[in-house]
């Protein structure tokens, strides 16, 4: 009997190891939404620029960490086959090093990236063969993981 009300005690003390189960939680929505939209300048047939927009669109400041350099990653994908494209001359280089971003109440940061069709790498700008791609960019900081929508584009 004692065994009995010892078990009972300590399963009136520790309910999660009761053999009832709950739900994980679902995460907090993210405070941050990011984007991906087209600039005009420059803009050609052989040359698109876009601005990739993280904006704070909760009620409080927000401080993104990131594990490097790159806060937005442009991703270039080839509309014909859906696969992601390697820009000429390889990928976008990232310092390893903590990166924080401060974004205030309502207000946003935009980094510039520019697709330019060739056969050779520049440096600064993402180089692809002519075609017709889509863009779009992501964010992993320490708590989010998010994608903006894809935008539609075409450089000869």
């Amino acid at each position: 009997m004692a065994r009995l009300r010892g078990f009972l005690l300590l399963t009136a003390l520790f309910p999660a190891c009761s053999g009832s189960s709950t739900a994980p939680s679902a995460p907090p929505p993210a405070p941050v939404r990011v984007s991906v939209e087209p600039f005009l300048a420059p803009d050609g047939p052989d040359t698109k620029a876009f601005g990739m927009e993280v904006r704070n669109i909760s009620q409080s400041p927000v401080d993104l960490t990131f594990p490097s350099s790159c806060v937005l990653v442009a991703h270039i994908v080839d509309r014909a086959s859906g696969r992601e494209v390697t820009p000429v001359g390889g990928g976008q280089a990232c310092a390893a090093v903590i990166t924080h971003l401060p974004v205030a109440v309502s207000q946003s940061v935009v980094f510039t990236v520019i697709v330019k069709a060739g056969t050779a790498p520049i440096p600064t700008l993402i180089v692809v063969p002519p075609g017709d791609y889509m863009i779009y960019t992501s964010l992993e900081d320490d708590k989010y993981q998010l994608k903006s929508e894809r935008l539609p584009f075409t450089v000869r």
